[in-house]
């Protein structure tokens, strides 16, 4: 656990080689290097964690090309803190996300896109950020240490202008053991979800703290996986000729390209201010106002006790046994409708709805936790000024961080509400100027009580858009050597076949099945059969030509490539769509390749043999025949393979990025690949 934390907002100059060369310096020293321990540290500076991420205007001054940075979307390229164009309309952006009033972006402390001026005529000069260089250390030192570091040799190789840059420091903890309380005094990060990829490492050292009903699909934070739908989340790419010394994996959409964000994520930056004394007078009012202990008032507010415990569990007092996680966060709203324990109009109501979007429960579910974000927050006390810094991760902006405030934090109709929004975090703008509350009916007459009157709690001070890469993509984007691996890339595995699955399975691959017993029990049923038989079929596996039994063994061989082709296909369609391991070897290798013409012996070798019998005159000699049928099979086989290798020389498609060579549709052929890499070298040879 690394508490100390701190947050450096960097402005690059417009010089990409040292902006470049800073971040190689990162990448050289190990700072952001997770397979170090965080007890040794980089390069021996145990108890330091480092991570950057960069905005859009931050991967142009990298250097970024124009074809990349539009693979990126538009929502990231838009940025939070956009201009208005009518400086009393609020852009898009600002009006779904409540950034409005004092929380509209030209009233930031940082992060405004706008003026590039002096600030004149009511305006905040340009404070747009470039990239965010996040510090996480043991003790308070440490950390100081770490930040006046990386802000020196940001300005010393001249990626920055001196003294531009600008460190938010989270509060420091006083009690190392306590949990994290943000500044309204509610225990905070409690509700989490967890990816299923991290779950088997998570249980064998017994440390889940989240229940199964909030795992996610890792496609649901990293770009590059399969999300909730079973598709590969959208990612970043680029063309290969930028990526010279392959650092980047091929794209799963697009194998001519290479993925730019596997293993990547987008992250969310808000710096929010809270009212503390605000928010404790209007609870003491409001309270007041519907007879109700200032205490469950706020935890009415918030949908949970001070100390943790959730309404929907003890809606009366504070259960210390629910306190923390997984207890915590294992329950649900569908036994709660109306909202008679919890309000519905709640924060962690709003904020993650879990089975309470309609009737059938598990669709529910299905359905909010495609809006799921991973949620981080550091409280900060700045010379009295208390706040929270608000940092998300998610693989899509607009569908996770910005649906779920648009939608559900600052909807004013939520759950059937009417011109309420979120009583903590609501912007207070349209139909609800003053915040309006629908609270639980008391027991005496059930009818529900509405307080109302509370002022705006929470305004934004700073924030933007960034993308957080993965090592590797840090490696290119610094232009420096391919960084070493200290463990081999984390690849979540795929599930095992259920029932269902087994049924898709023998209903996807009943052409290979059909293909293989063509080719091997037809034949066999001629000796199975007896004499009746083969006087019927006999005749349809005899060939008069010797190249007639070339072009039948050519047809024969690729059909039994076909069925193994055919199969690894459905190989790949369920791993990819439905995450399932299929029977069979992953790779597709030559050697399975020629152990799969086994399928072809059969109708060959009976063609072969009847064939050379038929085609023995009398006074001829039979061995005769069965040499040039032998050589018109050895050639037919020869004519099969020679059709597979100039295939697989000509299209060599990948599905896979981390490993090509157990991916490929038809086996990788290692000397024409070596040939168009070579054109000089295929000049000299036909020369």
């Amino acid at each position: 656990r690394l508490p100390y934390a701190a947050y450096v907002l960097l402005r690059f100059q417009q010089r990409p080689d040292k902006a470049r060369e800073w971040l190689g310096e990162l990448l050289e020293t190990q700072s952001i290097d997770s397979s170090v321990p965080k007890e040794v540290g980089p390069l021996g500076r145990p108890g330091v964690r480092l991570n950057v991420a960069f905005t859009y205007t931050g991967l142009v001054a990298l250097g970024l090309d124009r074809t990349t940075l539009q693979t990126f979307p538009l929502a990231f390229a838009d940025g939070l803190g956009r201009r208005w164009t009518e400086p009393k309309t609020p852009d898009h952006r600002s009006r779904i996300l409540g950034d409005v009033g004092a929380s509209a972006p030209r009233e930031w402390e940082w992060g405004y896109e706008g003026d590039s001026g002096d600030g004149q005529a009511g305006q905040r000069p340009n404070s747009a950020v470039d990239a965010l260089l996040l510090v996480f250390a043991a003790d308070a030192a440490a950390l100081k240490v770490e930040v006046t570091r990386w802000i020196r040799e940001a300005e010393s190789c001249g990626a920055t202008a001196p003294g531009t840059a600008t460190t938010l420091y989270a509060e420091f903890p006083a009690d190392l053991s306590a949990p994290v309380k943000e500044p309204f005094g509610f225990v905070d990060g409690l509700s989490q979800p967890v990816l299923k990829g991290a779950i088997g490492k998570l249980r064998e050292k017994h440390k889940v703290t989240q229940p199964e009903i909030h795992e996610l699909e890792d496609g649901e934070i990293l770009l590059g996986h399969r999300d909730g739908h079973r598709q590969v989340s959208l990612s970043p790419t680029l063309h290969p000729l930028c990526d010279r010394n392959g650092r980047l994996p091929p794209s799963k959409d697009d194998s001519e390209r290479r993925d730019l964000g596997y293993n990547g994520t987008y992250l969310v930056f808000r710096q929010l201010a809270q009212a503390v004394d605000l928010f404790k007078a209007n609870c003491e009012t409001a309270s007041k106002g519907v007879d109700i202990p200032v205490d469950r008032f706020k935890a009415l507010l918030v949908g949970r006790w001070q100390e943790g415990s959730p309404l929907i569990k003890c809606p009366i007092a504070h259960d210390a046994a629910l306190a923390s996680a997984p207890a915590a966060n294992d329950f649900d709203y569908h036994d709660d409708p109306h909202g008679e324990r919890c309000p519905v109009g709640a924060h962690i109501r709003r904020a993650n709805p879990r089975d309470s979007l309609g009737e059938n429960a598990e669709q529910s579910w299905r359905v909010a936790n495609r809006h799921r974000i991973m949620r981080r927050g550091r409280p900060y006390n700045d010379e009295g000024r208390e706040g929270l810094h608000f940092i998300c991760l998610n693989a899509d902006i607009e569908r996770q961080f910005e649906f779920l405030q648009q939608n559900w934090i600052n909807n004013e109709t939520f759950g059937g509400l009417a011109g309420e929004d979120d009583p903590i975090m609501g912007p207070r703008q349209g139909k609800v100027p003053a915040a309006t509350m629908t609270l639980p009916p008391p027991a005496e007459n059930r009818v529900a009580r509405r307080a109302s009157g509370l002022s705006r709690f929470v305004a934004v001070k700073g924030g933007a858009y960034f993308f957080l890469p993965s090592l590797a993509a840090l490696g290119y984007m610094a232009g420096t050597a391919e960084v070493p691996a200290r463990t081999p890339p984390w690849q979540p595995s795929p599930a095992k076949l259920g029932k269902g699955d087994w049924v898709r399975f023998f209903l996807l691959t009943r052409f290979t099945f059909l293909l293989a017993a063509a080719l091997v029990a037809v034949p066999l049923a001629l000796f199975v059969g007896g004499a009746w038989m083969s006087a019927i079929a006999g005749p349809m596996f005899v060939v008069g030509e010797w190249w007639e039994m070339l072009v039948v063994t050519a047809l024969a061989s690729l059909a039994a490539a076909v069925a193994l082709i055919t199969y690894r296909l459905v190989q790949l369609y369920a791993n990819v769509r439905f995450g399932v391991l299929t029977p069979g070897p992953p790779a597709l290798t030559w050697s399975r390749m020629f152990l799969w013409q086994t399928m072809s012996w059969p109708i060959v070798g009976v063609m072969f043999w009847l064939s050379a019998n038929d085609a023995a005159r009398p006074g001829s000699r039979l061995w005769r025949e069965l040499l040039w049928f032998g050589l018109a099979v050895l050639a037919g086989y020869v004519v099969s393979f020679g059709v597979l290798f100039t295939a697989a020389a000509a299209r060599d498609r990948s599905v896979r990025p981390d490993n090509p060579e157990e991916a490929v549709l038809v086996p990788p052929s290692k000397l024409l690949d070596w040939l168009r890499r070579k054109p000089s070298a295929v000049v000299q040879i036909a020369g």
